[in-house]
């Protein structure tokens, strides 16, 4: 699992966004053993080729085969459009959702600094789906819905923070299936 890209909220404001959770996964996609696309190939409208691990079909619009150029992004009409279509992408096969079924969740944030060390031990928030600022939306495919009030909002010192989503399992199992960077920007209206 890798940590979010910073997010960035008002402390004026609710806080509102829904994700999926996901976690890494082994899976090869469908069309392993597909040919990998190679310079100088001869290639033909509708022909499937792998590169960089994702799919690619010559365009089915051409009307006549071409020699592959030197490198894959010279693979181009008069009109500099590529020949290819990527029709799979190999990233959507590396991860698989977190089932969620049962799970309370658990979000915390705490102040860090520019390096990413925490500053201060005690919690500026905690919520979760016990009060209502977590809801889990389809426990299967991991979906999540965040809705932290802004009276809640409002309690965070504008800075820069770290949040840990935690799911609890009725097995008592715990696990950190979210993770990053939240950075609260000073709200001007009251």
């Amino acid at each position: 699992m890798t940590p979010d890209a910073p997010y960035r909220v008002p402390n004026n404001a609710g806080w509102y966004r829904s994700y999926a959770l996901q976690r890494r996964a082994a899976i090869a996609p469908p069309w392993a053993g597909t040919p990998a696309w190679a310079a100088g190939a001869a290639c033909l409208p509708g022909m499937a080729r792998v590169y960089a691990g994702d799919l690619y079909l010559v365009r089915p619009d051409l009307t006549a085969g071409f020699t592959a150029a030197a490198s894959f992004e010279a693979d181009v009409d008069a009109a500099r459009r590529p020949l290819w279509l990527r029709v799979g992408l190999a990233e959507s096969y590396a991860a698989v959702p977190i089932d969620l079924t049962g799970a309370a969740l658990t979000l915390a944030l705490k102040a860090i600094d520019a390096a990413g060390a925490i500053t201060d031990p005690r919690p500026k928030l905690i919520c979760g789906t016990a009060d209502g600022c977590l809801a889990v939306t389809n426990a299967r495919l991991g979906g999540v819905a965040e809705a932290i009030p802004r009276e809640r909002a409002r309690r965070v010192p504008a800075g820069t923070y770290a949040f840990d989503v935690v799911a609890t399992y009725p097995d008592g199992r715990a696990e950190r299936v979210k993770f990053g960077p939240l950075i609260v920007q000073q709200g001007i209206c009251p």
